[in-house]
């Protein structure tokens, strides 16, 4: 198995009666995400200020 890391940014958000963070297609399709598959994820909260809009454009791998 060949691990792929990427950064982007993403916004905590309503789902349901839950609340979670959307994956971006483009992330899923990078990464080769699959329903099912595991994650690691680590989060740390950011000021709007350093929001990128074209973050999730220029996706790139690490």
């Amino acid at each position: 198995m060949v691990r792929k890391n990427i950064q982007t940014i993403g916004k905590l958000t309503t789902i349901g009666n839950s609340k979670g963070v959307v994956i971006d297609k483009k992330v899923i399709d990078l990464l080769g995400l699959e329903l099912g598959d595991y994650l690691q994820i680590t989060i740390e909260k950011i000021e709007k200020s350093e929001f990128k809009k074209d973050t999730v454009n220029n996706l790139k791998e690490k």
